[in-house]
């Protein structure tokens, strides 16, 4: 049953973007950059995702990897969706926005007839191999934090939307992973629907957006991102010298402090 607070829509009408498109990354949040925004991302932190969208960077990145991962997707899809023995709705990706947050969306790699999601990846080819060992016994639902937090994004704002729509879908209950990696070929892993860690995670992407509708980075982190995000925005290197601290020059500073305090009463 649809909850009254969200004012019904048919899901068929719910609008179906291309899953890159940078016009439409820029303002919105998809359930991929969750993640970073939550700082679960090996690959990117939350200054990285804010300098995309308020510095309009496009959204349509490419690498090796990423470029294997898209055509090599349809084909894990296939498998997947044999080895669970359910349909999928439709051969389309459909991108839902949540009904109260429209800034929220979810584009899940495949939707299947019972109501649960299916998501694909491609891991431990390039880069970091170390990653292999996030992934544990298939079956279960030990997948990396940013697949956990990505999934559980996806599956709370689709939730929302279907809820919000006519479509007669419940759900998602779970999301059925299909990860393939290195030696071991197309695991399976599913992840239950945790509202409390959904939520938890959408309070902090909240806070995330307020930062990008007010054009002010999100607070400092240790992050390469961060670092670079200083550099280009201080160019000048500081004419300021780092000294090495001691007992002296510590005494010095506080005396300095005390007196300045002093001077402002």
């Amino acid at each position: 049953m649809a909850d009254e607070s969200y004012e019904g829509v048919d899901l068929d009408e719910v609008r179906e973007i291309q899953r890159f498109d940078p016009d439409y990354r820029r303002t919105h949040i998809g359930a991929s950059e969750w993640p970073a925004i939550c700082g679960l991302s090996p690959f990117r932190a939350p200054i990285d995702v804010w300098a995309a969208k308020v510095g309009g960077e496009d959204g349509n990145v490419s690498s090796e990897a990423i470029d294997l991962g898209r055509d090599l997707e349809s084909g894990i899809l296939a498998n997947l969706v044999r080895r669970l023995g359910v349909p999928l709705v439709g051969d389309r990706q459909v991108t839902h926005e949540h009904p109260t947050q429209r800034h929220l969306c979810a584009t899940p790699d495949g939707e299947l007839v019972d109501g649960d999601l299916a998501e694909i990846k491609v891991s431990g080819w390039f880069g970091r191999p170390a990653s292999l060992v996030d992934w544990g016994e298939p079956g279960t639902d030990e997948v990396p934090e940013h697949v956990m937090g990505q999934v559980q994004a996806a599956m709370h704002v689709t939730r929302a939307a279907r809820l919000a729509s006519l479509s007669g879908l419940d759900g998602p209950q779970r999301c059925h992973v299909g990860a393939f990696l290195p030696r071991r070929g197309v695991c399976v892993y599913t992840v239950v629907y945790d509202e409390d860690l959904a939520r938890m995670l959408e309070e902090r992407v909240e806070t995330f957006w307020r930062h990008v509708q007010a054009n002010e980075p999100p607070p400092p982190d240790a992050s390469e991102g961060y670092i670079k995000h200083l550099a280009r925005r201080y160019p000048t290197p500081s004419k300021a010298q780092w000294l090495e601290g001691d007992a002296m020059a510590d005494a010095l500073v506080l005396d300095y402090r005390a007196a300045k305090a002093a001077a402002a009463i």
